[in-house]
């Protein structure tokens, strides 16, 4: 519940700088380079190294040439390893200010009264959350096991198939923040070719999973009946506050098949799980733990 304020001062780390700014490399802007209201968040190393420093100490309304040096592995090779200046124009400079918990705090953000009744409530949420995550993980690790003893073929269309998905909902969940893909790249040195390498190793887990409970599912006969299709969709239609009716009415065939087959996976991990034998991992001696840091 923090908040955002505009404070006429100095910039100083962790406050929020509102920057338009244009690069230049030789004398030349570079593609890419430019980059208008900005929102900045001193120390956060979004930027290229030493260029969130020299921002230090200037003011709203002031402007700052700042000098940096490309790293030799940056992303754009035509700009690795080279000295740019970036012209900064600090529009607003903002710092996060916290309000006070007490009862007067608790009675604003929440149902309760007070802020003992608050704290309450949110360590029971906190509990839940932290059983849902540690259910989530059993699975995870079961899973993970399956996959680990299966042999899985995969074609590589089907793997470019999965990268291209999730380059798009990278791309998308950047732009939802304000900063378009291009310019994201440019800024952290990344291209197309260089994120979908970092994704290539979750994208083949990911189709490998798929395939292996898909596979499991069919030859165990594992199928959810009507009955648990329709608490979904209850359950699906209380979250968006709609009657179940009018959810039928707005949803395809195919998301409808998607539901089904959700939870059709769900039971086979639930059926994976259930026959498991879950084990505690042996206890490292601090001695192995010290030879496994050095490695790493």
């Amino acid at each position: 519940n923090s908040r955002m304020v505009d404070v006429d001062r100095a910039i100083k780390k962790n406050d929020i700088a509102t920057i338009d700014f244009v690069g230049s490399v030789g004398g030349k802007e570079f593609p890419g380079g430019r980059g208008e209201d900005y929102p900045l968040t001193i120390g956060s190393g979004t930027f290229i190294p030493g260029f969130e420093d020299q921002l230090i100490g200037a003011k709203a309304g002031e402007e700052v040439d700042v000098h940096v040096t490309f790293p030799e592995n940056y992303g754009a090779k035509d700009l690795a390893g080279k000295e740019a200046l970036f012209k900064v124009n600090v529009k607003a400079v903002k710092e996060k200010q916290v309000p006070k918990a007490d009862d007067e705090f608790a009675s604003e953000v929440s149902e309760f009264e007070t802020l003992k009744e608050y704290k309450e409530d949110l360590k029971k949420q906190i509990k839940e959350e932290k059983e849902k995550r540690a259910t989530s993980q059993v699975e995870n690790n079961v899973v993970a096991k399956v996959v680990e003893n299966a042999s899985v073929e995969l074609p590589e269309p089907m793997v470019e198939m999965q990268l291209d998905q999730m380059f798009y909902d990278y791309a998308r969940r950047m732009e939802a923040q304000g900063i378009p893909m291009d310019q994201y790249m440019q800024i952290t040195g990344l291209t197309e070719e260089g994120l979908k390498s970092q994704m290539r190793e979750t994208a083949v887990q990911n189709i490998k999973t798929s395939l292996v409970l898909d596979a499991i599912q069919k030859k165990e006969g594992i199928e959810v009946t009507e009955e648990a299709i329709e608490k979904e969709l209850e359950r699906i239609a209380e979250q968006y506050r709609m009657k179940k009716e009018d959810l039928v009415k707005t949803i395809s065939d195919s998301q409808k098949l998607s539901i089904k087959r959700e939870l059709d996976i769900q039971a086979t991990i639930d059926k994976l799980v259930s026959e498991a034998k879950l084990v505690k991992p042996e206890k490292k001696s601090k001695k192995e733990e010290k030879e496994e840091a050095a490695e790493k």
